[in-house]
């Protein structure tokens, strides 16, 4: 008698971006944070609930050079680190061998900390240097092109578009923004062994 499996399938990920902040009006005493370009690191895990759905959560990690326009620090080149925790839904059949293709749609939440200036290090004034100081929700939508290497493994393009629910501080041009970022990563995904 064969021995089946338990459970659903549990996939683990990984992956790299390039990710892109649309600049904002984020500072408090109102200055314009411009963010360049900078990769994003991305952990994941999954859980099938159907064939082709599955549930998980994901964890990334940004550095972003920026420059801060306005407020106490007016023409400041600083670094800014970004972090996202996210729950993802995705659709789209997860074991084709070749490729195939998905969407993904995530919400969660956004965190800026540790804004400092390029020149020494120091904390950009009137900014967060704190990791759980500034928190605001995000949410997501990704097209994904995947390639099945073999049943359980699999490496995908991502196209992913999202947006940050950011309240301003009434000294900014404009008392409330909704920026955009976008990433385009590079995703791997794997099966972990069931227990039989």
């Amino acid at each position: 008698m064969p021995v089946v499996p338990h459970g659903p399938p549990v996939r683990v990920s990984g992956s790299v971006a390039l990710f892109n902040l649309q600049s904002f009006a984020g500072g408090r005493d109102g200055g314009e944070w411009d963010f360049d370009a900078g990769p994003q690191f991305r952990l994941g895990v999954e859980r099938d609930i159907r064939y082709d759905m599955t549930l998980g959560l994901a964890a990334s990690y940004i550095h972003l050079p920026m420059f801060v326009s306005g407020g106490r620090c007016n023409g400041c080149a600083a670094d800014a680190s970004i972090w996202q925790g996210m729950a993802t839904l995705r659709l789209g059949h997860p074991d084709f061998r070749g490729f195939s293709s998905a969407f993904e749609f995530s919400g969660g939440v956004t965190g800026f900390a540790s804004f400092a200036r390029e020149e020494d290090a120091s904390p950009v004034q009137g900014e967060p240097t704190e990791s759980f100081r500034d928190i605001v929700a995000a949410v997501a939508a990704s097209y994904v092109l995947g390639y099945g290497i073999w049943q359980g493994f699999d490496v995908s393009l991502v196209q992913e578009v999202g947006i940050l629910f950011y309240d301003t501080a009434p000294e900014a041009p404009s008392s409330t923004s909704i920026p955009r970022f976008t990433a385009t990563r590079v995703h791997l995904r794997y099966v972990l062994p069931r227990r039989r």
